[in-house]
Order: C-alpha cells, then sequence, then structure tokens
C-alpha cells in the first residue's frame, strides 16, 4: 500500500494521469471512476479480455449488474483460465 501511494504522488509529479477505480465483491469486476464505468475481466487462452458499461447510458446498478453478469458468464466458458504473470487485471 506505501508503495501505491509513492508511485500515485511520483505521478501526479510528473503530469501523469491516475485511475481511479472501485472494486467490487467480485473478482474481475470493478468501477473505473475517472470514466464512470463498469468492467468485468477475464482469461481467453491466457490472454486478458475486458468489456466496460456505462453508467451514463445504463444507470450505475445496471451497468455493475451486467458487469458482473459478464464476468460470471465467462467464467463459465473459460473455466480453467488464469492470470498470466505479464497480464494486468481490473
Amino acid at each position: 500500500e506505501e508503495c501505491r501511494l509513492q508511485n500515485d504522488k511520483d505521478n501526479e509529479k510528473a503530469g501523469r494521469h491516475i485511475k481511479s477505480r472501485s472494486k467490487s465483491e467480485i473478482t474481475g469486476v470493478g468501477r473505473d471512476n475517472t470514466t464512470a464505468r463498469w468492467g468485468s475481466s477475464w482469461y481467453e487462452n491466457g490472454k486478458q479480455k475486458q468489456e466496460y458499461f456505462s453508467v451514463a447510458k445504463m444507470g450505475e446498478k445496471r451497468a455493475k449488474e451486467t458487469a458482473i453478469k459478464r464476468r460470471k458468464d465467462m467464467e463459465k466458458i473459460w473455466p480453467d483460465q488464469r492470470k498470466s504473470l505479464s497480464a494486468g487485471s481490473l
């Protein structure tokens, strides 16, 4: 946590954009507060895939529910996928 705070401070000083994210109770689902959208992520054949749902278009509740549903649907289709060491997560 301390390293993350220091990195955020360094990025801010350098004028780099810092994304603000909120996690949900579901792994692979989170809210991007900068762009006001909920996203879900999963792995297909070792590659991370992501899909986003706009709060402006769908509303907060529906966007979050849709992201959670997409993640659960993808877990059923791709049940044995694992995060690779080089890939990021949502």
